[in-house]
């Protein structure tokens, strides 16, 4: 780490209730989850990413306000 000292130290690396490494985890299985509903279709994880991308500001299939 270049800046420890800049990093506060609310979450252990594990625990119990879930620290770092747990956090770690959800967000990869959701990353993981993303690419399997993707689908095949696509040249590679950038290409998936750049047409999930717009996904996020929608709701119900509009546009967020």
């Amino acid at each position: 780490m270049m800046d420890p000292a800049r990093f506060l130290t609310i979450l252990k690396y594990t625990t119990e209730a879930g620290g770092k490494r747990e956090i770690a985890r959800m967000i990869l299985w959701s990353n993981d989850l993303l690419l399997d509903l993707a689908g095949d279709g696509f040249a590679n994880q950038q290409h998936a990413a750049a047409f999930l991308w717009p996904a996020k500001d929608q709701l119900g299939g509009r546009p967020a306000a």
